[in-house]
Parts: structure tokens; C-alpha cells; sequence
């Protein structure tokens, strides 16, 4: 990881996979903490799916994809006393490994603005 001195927030994420997160993304987030990141600002991010086409195959799927690797990162990050960010973007993608689903990529700008708006200034 880059010196955290000269960084004034962190987007960290991760694909959910079979409702987990990756290892590598759990490491990153202790190795935020060790290096320093304190108070400043974390928001965490994830992709999943392929969405399901019927509510029968959602129903079967919604154990697979919540809470995600999203909402893995920012508990852990809160367990750390990291100051992760409200809310978590999640985006679907159209196959395992993408690309992101229609329409997905206009929750992105938001979703960053709203992080960015609403992080103290270092």
C-alpha cells in the first residue's frame, strides 16, 4: 500500500463470491488499519451476481449474494475502528465476471460524490 500521508480517503472493493469476500480484500483493510488510516475516510464497494431472472431464482440466490462482500468489508472495517462510510455500493453484473449489469454504472458518480461530499477534509 502507498504511503497514507499524502491520501485523504480509500475505495476499497471486492466481487461477493459464493456470500464471501476475498481474502486479499479482508488483508487490505488490516493493512489500512496497521499503516494508518485512522480517521480518515473508507467507503467499500462490491459487484455480484448474475441478478436471477425470476423471483423463484432470487429467493434461491439471496443467501449467495447478501450481504455480500460489501457488507463483509464494512463490518470488519467498523470492527477495525476504520471510519468506513454510511453506505456501500453494490453493482450487478451481467456474467460472473462481468461486465456490470444495465444501468449500474449510473449508481457509481452518486454514490462517490456522496462519499467524497461527505468526508471530513484532512
Amino acid at each position: 500500500l502507498p504511503d497514507l500521508g499524502e491520501v485523504d480517503g480509500v475505495l476499497l472493493g471486492a466481487p461477493t463470491r459464493m456470500a464471501g469476500v476475498t481474502g486479499r480484500a479482508k488483508a487490505a483493510l488490516r493493512k489500512l488499519q496497521a499503516k494508518g488510516l485512522g480517521r480518515k475516510p473508507l467507503a467499500v464497494f462490491d459487484t455480484f451476481g448474475p441478478r436471477s431472472k425470476t423471483p423463484e431464482e432470487a429467493a434461491k440466490a439471496e443467501r449467495w449474494i447478501n450481504p455480500g462482500a460489501a457488507g463483509i468489508l464494512r463490518k470488519k472495517a467498523e470492527q477495525l475502528g476504520l471510519n468506513v462510510h454510511a453506505e456501500a455500493l453494490r453493482c450487478a453484473v451481467r456474467e460472473m465476471k462481468g461486465p456490470l449489469a444495465d444501468g449500474e454504472l449510473d449508481q457509481v458518480a452518486p454514490f462517490v460524490e456522496a462519499f467524497v461530499l461527505g468526508a471530513p477534509k484532512a
